[in-house]
């Protein structure tokens, strides 16, 4: 006999995926993958954490979060172009990783100082990011982490109707985890 639970499950998940992404055609995603910006937001290489000699990222600090900045800076190196390393003797730290704890909205954030040479921060809230919060478990850490790592890359929020790891506030916990074609295709624009 079939586990009624289970069927249930994958029945309301197919539901729930296909109402988050459903707005998104195919066909509009064949003609042009790439989605504007909400708002006045938009998306240019100056205003990002990227050294444009490299291009490259370099970061320093270490973070609780280390594993899922690993994991998410994996994902958005396999685009290839910019290149997103640990800072080294022989480069210029463009971005620092910081943790904190405060009881607000936000599960982190990007920080960009804008000047040549300066430093961009990401802040990571311990408060949003540890348990019980719901951004707490693996795949939440992921999305968080891979979205501020995304602004890091000059890409801006996008609507609810394309499927982005870049979303202003996720579904629930349906997480985003890695960058998506959405995501990929305004990349490339950025970066090539």
């Amino acid at each position: 006999m079939p586990d009624r639970a289970g069927t249930a499950l994958a029945v309301a998940t197919a539901f729930a995926l296909a109402a988050v992404w459903a707005p998104y055609t195919a066909a509009a995603a064949a003609a042009d993958p790439a989605a504007p910006c909400e708002g006045t937001a938009t998306e240019t290489r100056g205003f990002s954490s990227v050294d444009l000699d490299g291009p490259e990222i370099a970061w320093t600090e270490s973070t609780k979060y280390d594993t899922a900045r690993a994991a998410v800076t994996k994902s958005w190196n396999a685009l290839g172009k910019v290149k997103i390393m640990a800072d080294t003797a022989t480069t210029v730290n463009d971005l620092e990783w910081r943790d904190y704890s405060k009881a607000d909205h936000r599960a982190a954030y990007w920080e960009r100082h804008g000047n040549a040479g300066a430093t961009d921060y990401i802040y990571l809230n311990a408060s949003k990011l540890d348990p019980p919060a719901v951004e707490s478990d693996t795949s939440g850490r992921l999305n968080v982490l891979g979205h501020e790592l995304g602004h890091a890359l000059g890409l801006c929020h996008k609507s609810r109707d394309v499927a982005s790891i870049l979303w202003a506030s996720p579904r629930s916990t349906l997480w985003v985890t890695e960058p998506t074609d959405v995501d990929i295709a305004n990349y490339r624009k950025r970066w090539g």
